[in-house]
C-alpha cells in the first residue's frame, strides 16, 4: 500500500515533513478523519511542499504530533489507510489548503491573515467551517474580541452544517449534546433553517475580559437544518450566573440557558433562551417564565458515558 509507506516514511523522516494535522474523534462506529501531510522534498511527489491526504478507515484510532520536536504517534490501531492514487491530492483541494493556512497564520498571531484565508476557504466551499472551534491553533483567534466578531460574522455567512462542535476537547466543563428539532406549527419539519446559538462557558462567563458581553460571546455557532429539520450540537453546560442583588425571590437565581435565534424562509423570527428541566434553579416560577415567553425547555437524560443530552423543539410561525 503506497498510502501506508508514505505515512510511516514522514513519521520517520522530519526532513520528509514539514506539518501533519491528524484529526481523530470517538464517534459511534470509531470512523477516524483524515490525516493531512505536507511535504519538504518531492520523494516523486510531483511538488515540494503540496498537501497529501491519507484517509483512514472504520475501527482505526491515530493521532499524530508533529509540532514537536520527536514525532509522536499515540495511537495507531489496524486501519485501512487507502493507496494515494486513489485519493485526490489536497493541493487540488483549495479550501483544505486555505484552512491549514489560517491555522498556520493563527499561529503566529496574525489574524488579518488568518480571516482572509478562512474567508477564501469558506467561499470555496469548505464543508466544515465549524472545524474552527476544534482545532486548538484556532483558540488564541477566538479568545481574541475584536476578531472573533468578524469571526462570528464570518460564520453567519457561510453557515451549512447541521452537527457542529462548539468546543475543544479541553474545554473545562461537563460535556453536554444538544439536539433540536426544527418544526412548523402543523409538526413538520423546516429544513434550511439558520440556527444561531451561544452561551456561557462552564463559569457563567461570555467572555474572559468581559463575562457578560452577550453580543460577542466566545461559545458560538451557526448551523443549518437538514432535511428532518434537526441539528445537533456538542458543548459544555453553561455555568450558572452569580447571584443577583437587584432583584428578590427566584429572580435572583438565573436558570442555565442557551440563547438562540432561528431563520428560516417564510417563517417570523424566532430568538430567545432554552433553560434545561434537571436544573436545580429551574422552579415553577422559571417555568411559567418561558411558558409565557414561548421558551422551549429542554428534556435531559444521560447517556453510557454519562454525558447529558438535552433535547427540544422548537416551533416557527409563519409570516
Amino acid at each position: 500500500m503506497l498510502g501506508f509507506g508514505l505515512a510511516i516514511r514522514c513519521l520517520a523522516d522530519r526532513r520528509f515533513c514539514s506539518r501533519a494535522v491528524a484529526e481523530s474523534e470517538e464517534t459511534g462506529d470509531g470512523t477516524v478523519q483524515s490525516l493531512w501531510i505536507q511535504s519538504n522534498r518531492s520523494y516523486g511527489i510531483p511538488l515540494p511542499g503540496m498537501w497529501i491526504g491519507i484517509r483512514a478507515g472504520k475501527q482505526g484510532v491515530l493521532v499524530i504530533d508533529m509540532n514537536s520536536n520527536t514525532n509522536k504517534v499515540i495511537a495507531l490501531t489496524s486501519c485501512m489507510l487507502f493507496a494515494l492514487s486513489s485519493m485526490p491530492a489536497v493541493a487540488a483541494d483549495l479550501p483544505t489548503k486555505k484552512f491549514h493556512i489560517a491555522e498556520g497564520y493563527c499561529k503566529r498571531g496574525d489574524f488579518r491573515q488568518a480571516l482572509e484565508s478562512l474567508q477564501e476557504c469558506f467561499e470555496k466551499g469548505f464543508p466544515v467551517p465549524s472545524d474552527v472551534f476544534r482545532f486548538p491553533d484556532f483558540q488564541s483567534l477566538i479568545r481574541n474580541d475584536d476578531a472573533r466578531k468578524k469571526l462570528n460574522d464570518l460564520l453567519r455567512q457561510h453557515a451549512r452544517e447541521n452537527s457542529v462542535r462548539l468546543v475543544t476537547t479541553d474545554e473545562p466543563g461537563e460535556p453536554l449534546i444538544v439536539t433540536i428539532m426544527v418544526r412548523n406549527r402543523e409538526g413538520k419539519p423546516v429544513p434550511g433553517a439558520k440556527v444561531y446559538v451561544f452561551h456561557a462557558d462552564a463559569s457563567g462567563q461570555y467572555t474572559p475580559t468581559l463575562p457578560m458581553n452577550e453580543q460577542n460571546p466566545r461559545l458560538f455557532a451557526y448551523l443549518k437544518t437538514g432535511a428532518d429539520g434537526k441539528i445537533e450540537f456538542r458543548t459544555v453546560r453553561p455555568g450558572q450566573y452569580p447571584e443577583r442583588n437587584d432583584v428578590s425571590g427566584d429572580d435572583k437565581f438565573v436558570p442555565r440557558h442557551i440563547h438562540f435565534a432561528v431563520t428560516a424562509l417564510g417563517f417570523a423570527e424566532y430568538k430567545g433562551q432554552m433553560i434545561f428541566d434537571d436544573d436545580e434553579r429551574v422552579t415553577g416560577h422559571w417555568r411559567e417564565w418561558a411558558k409565557k415567553l414561548n421558551y422551549p425547555i429542554a428534556h435531559v437524560t444521560h447517556d453510557d458515558s454519562n454525558r447529558r443530552l438535552a433535547d427540544c423543539e422548537f416551533i416557527l410561525e409563519r409570516k
